[in-house]
């Protein structure tokens, strides 16, 4: 919020000294175009007005970059127009003006923004009084119009600063953004890896393994099982213990286990007219509560 706030006085105090310039080349060179007496104090009052609308902006409306870019080219009409009302408006300062806008942009730096006024101002004068044969530049409107060069080199170097940091951001932001995409991606691929090394030892045990989640549901049914019970996984997993009617005796002993409470349950019982052992136990998550019910099934 800082950096807003420092934004909002970059461009109340760049505002209060374009309105100084034109006020005082309204005072001391024309005292009012008596041509546009109205069109002249028209301007000036909004001038006056346009300032106090951008003091009283909330400091938020700053972060916006639309409003910088809106900002510039007001104060680009107003050094234009108060040129051509209170001083002159001629080729030579909007070639001046532009080049000043041309080099702020190059440099892309508010450091560099007085040297590049220098220039320009340096520039101006030069093909002002070298191509209009004047000797007397002590009542030349030139010298009134050289702020407005100064005021729009820190204005447009501002935005091409400001415009060059969002941009290197947003460079780094999509950096960061590619880098924490392919961690996640090399995590779930560490995942999915995990799960498949998982799958393969529970189903490369010789007994059958039956993993239930705490709500009674089967979660894996190995292919011990398929082969002890002649049934497909595909039809046992997911599937509510109550509704596997043929574990016969083992679904019992599940069934007592988690009622009872025990911490290991091992009973033999009877399934599809055969013995079976069974061990039950419950798996514990590194909270130390429950995330499940393990069932170890051998042929007695």
């Amino acid at each position: 919020m800082a950096a807003v706030d420092q934004r909002k006085k970059y461009f109340v105090y760049l505002r209060l000294i374009l309105s100084m310039a034109v006020i005082a080349s309204a005072s001391f060179y024309s005292k009012i175009s008596p041509q546009t007496p109205l069109i002249s104090l028209m301007f000036l009052v909004f001038v006056v007005i346009s300032n106090v609308i951008f003091i009283l902006l909330p400091g938020a409306f700053f972060k916006d970059p639309r409003l910088h870019y809106a900002i510039f080219f007001i104060d680009l009409a107003t050094v234009l127009i108060g040129s051509y009302l209170f001083t002159t408006l001629d080729v030579n300062l909007i070639l001046a003006i532009f080049l000043t806008i041309l080099m702020s942009a190059m440099a892309r730096s508010v450091g560099s923004s007085f040297l590049i006024a220098l220039a320009s101002n340096a520039l101006y004068i030069y093909i002002t009084f070298a191509f209009s044969g004047r000797t007397n530049m002590a009542d030349s409107p030139v010298f009134f119009n050289m702020p407005y060069i100064f005021i729009v080199a820190l204005h447009a170097s501002f935005l091409a600063e400001k415009n060059s940091e969002d941009i290197r951001e947003k460079s780094e932001l999509e950096k960061i953004g590619k880098f924490l995409s392919q961690k996640a991606i090399s995590a779930r691929e560490q995942m999915i890896s995990v799960a498949d090394f998982f799958e393969d030892i529970i189903q490369s045990f010789k007994y059958g393994i039956i993993i239930l989640d705490n709500d009674g549901n089967v979660r894996i049914f190995n292919s011990g099982c398929e082969k002890m019970f002649s049934v497909k996984s595909s039809r046992a997993e997911s599937e509510s213990l109550v509704d596997l009617d043929f574990l016969g005796g083992i679904k019992e002993a599940i069934m007592n286990f988690k009622f009872n409470g025990v911490e290991i349950y091992e009973k033999k019982v009877s399934a599809i007219r055969k013995e079976y052992l069974v061990t039950i136990s419950s798996i514990s998550a590194k909270t130390g509560s429950s995330s499940g019910i393990l069932c170890v099934v051998k042929e007695a």
